[in-house]
């Protein structure tokens, strides 16, 4: 089982962080697709469409074939998405589960995962837990069970359910200083997951004691030379800045970025994700020239984005040079840059996600600095929808948004 690093920006800084891996696998077109492509075509009834796929699948479930059901898990997951079939496809596994517990578990969490990627997190809890329970009382390799817990926690993350990820981390952290002790890059892995999570429950200064034991870890495990360590060094460095321990922030920062850029390149996303962090610190210290110079030599070093990962952190540097640029009244080249991450924002399907919506509201101010009255308007409008979308009715931000609106034009009073 292998562990991938993925940059989360929050607040404008890019915060880097472990996460268990999920299987993946390449989609194609199974019997149970060709069926459902058919049906829809055909207009035939869903409950014939249910009845059809799931006798394939307890069929397969039956004869054993889980090579064939893991290579169907897209399928699977398109099934439930579209027919909202998740309790029977569950009832299903549970029979099976004692004949082969420990291939559900994995399959339920594989499902788990694809639903949760499918921004379905609601559907994905229920699938993690079903496996998480059957881990725990048919495995004893505790790495499954604490991967579901992971998944869970991540998941109840996204739902901003804090309290409930941070009882999940704690418990995982238990259960992994039982079998392995108290150093083990397992633990240091979990405890950078709960140390996010402290964060997001301002709780900075636990945060801060968490990347400290982290970094004493891996640095006994790994040696000083390592890409863990600029991770380590990278998430203490953000701390600090929200902490307003600004010297030792840079100093972790460089730290950083020095060693991601000897062991990874300096166009490596984790090394650009370093310098954006290090070009905030400069800004939260009133130091806009320097952070604006830190930016812009990390927009140019990505500007030639060729994977998902490096286009992220090519729109979030956007994002931070514009703020820094409206900062300091430079209200044109800030609209510029607004645009074309919104336009990219656009292509890459990501229109009603909270990330367009911040580079929105930017875009906003900027134009309402200008008095640029008639693109404000129209920016105003799609910040509505969004919040409308986002079902966030009630937030601050929408109250200001819709203020700022009804001043452009009091109709919006309606």
């Amino acid at each position: 089982m292998s562990f991938s690093k993925i940059e989360n920006p929050l607040y404008g800084i890019s915060l880097q962080q472990v996460e268990l891996s999920f299987p993946q696998r390449e989609p194609n077109l199974s019997k149970i697709q060709e069926i459902l492509l058919f049906n829809l075509r055909n207009q035939i009834p869903i409950e014939e469409q249910k009845n059809v796929c799931f006798s394939i699948i307890c069929n397969q479930l039956k004869n054993f074939q889980w090579l064939q059901l893991e290579e169907i898990t897209d399928e699977i997951v398109l099934l439930v998405n579209n027919l909202s079939t998740h309790s029977i496809l569950q009832e299903s596994f549970r029979k099976r589960q004692n004949e082969n517990p420990l291939q559900v578990g994995k399959l339920l969490n594989d499902i788990g995962a694809k639903l949760f990627f499918l921004n379905q997190y609601s559907a994905a809890i229920k699938y993690f837990e079903d496996a998480i329970e059957i881990f725990q009382t048919s495995s004893d390799e505790i790495v499954h069970i604490i991967n579901s817990m992971n998944n869970l926690a991540l998941t109840f993350r996204k739902l901003k359910k804090y309290k409930k990820a941070k009882r999940l981390y704690c418990e995982a952290l238990n259960m992994l200083k039982t079998k392995y002790g108290e150093k083990h890059l397992l633990i240091a892995n979990i405890m950078n997951n709960l140390a996010l999570v402290e964060g997001l429950l301002g709780n900075k200064e636990t945060e801060l004691d968490l990347h400290s034991q982290i970094l004493q870890i891996r640095k006994e495990l790994l040696g000083e030379e390592h890409e863990d360590i600029a991770n380590s060094l990278n998430n203490s460095g953000v701390c600090l800045i929200f902490l307003k321990r600004y010297e030792e922030a840079e100093f972790h920062l460089r730290q950083a970025l020095i060693l991601n850029q000897r062991l990874l390149g300096e166009n490596h996303p984790e090394t650009l994700n370093t310098l954006n962090n290090l070009a905030m610190l400069l800004n939260a210290k009133d130091q806009y020239r320097e952070g604006e110079i830190e930016l812009r030599k990390c927009l140019k070093l990505c500007e030639k984005a060729n994977d998902k990962e490096q286009l992220n952190i090519y729109i979030l540097t956007i994002y931070n040079l514009a703020s820094n640029l409206f900062i300091q009244k430079k209200l044109e080249e800030a609209k510029d840059l607004l645009k074309k991450s919104i336009q990219i924002l656009e292509q890459t399907d990501k229109l009603e996600t909270l990330e367009m919506f911040n580079h929105l509201a930017l875009l906003l101010t900027v134009l309402s600095n200008q008095n640029n009255l008639n693109e404000a308007e129209n920016v105003a409008i799609k910040l509505i929808n969004i919040c409308k979308i986002l079902q966030d009715k009630n937030s601050e931000i929408f109250a200001d948004v819709k203020s700022l609106l009804i001043q452009l034009n009091p109709q919006f009073n309606q």
